[in-house]
């Protein structure tokens, strides 16, 4: 028996997955995985994403809304401590990754950008507020 739109939606709705982090002395967060709207407007900024701004695409609260969703919250990521928002961003990255090829490419393009050895001549800044859902990011296109 094959699922109707509205299961579909259900049951392949992005999961909250709450993660250990271990440089909070084991203290957990809750993460989103990403759905197609949010992946979209990742790969269309034509800019690398850097740790902080994984961490902001991803901490959400139990209803699954991000944390961090602008600018500000942006800022507030980057006062954290650095070991802090790399452990996070690693998790993220693992639950957002296709498969295991993706997971290792994205971690190298992480280890290269926060090394200095990125393509782009600047580190990226994606200013814009980050929708939480996809409705919104369809009402901002």
């Amino acid at each position: 028996m094959s699922l109707n739109i509205d299961e579909l939606m259900k049951h392949g709705a992005p999961e909250l997955h709450e993660i250990e982090v271990v440089s909070l002395g084991g203290q957990k967060v809750r993460v989103k995985e990403w759905d197609g709207a949010i992946r979209d407007a990742v790969n269309q900024s034509g800019q690398d994403v850097n740790n902080f701004q994984l961490v902001q695409y991803s901490l959400c609260n139990e209803n699954g809304d991000l944390c961090f969703p602008h600018e500000e919250g942006l800022a507030k990521i980057k006062k954290l401590k650095l070991k802090v928002v790399d452990e996070i961003a690693r998790k993220c990255l693992k639950i957002n990754a296709v498969d295991d090829e993706e997971a290792a490419k994205l971690e190298k393009n992480l280890d290269q950008i926060q090394s200095g050895a990125s393509t782009s001549d600047s580190q990226p800044a994606l200013d814009a507020p980050l929708p939480n859902s996809s409705e919104e990011l369809a009402a901002v296109s």
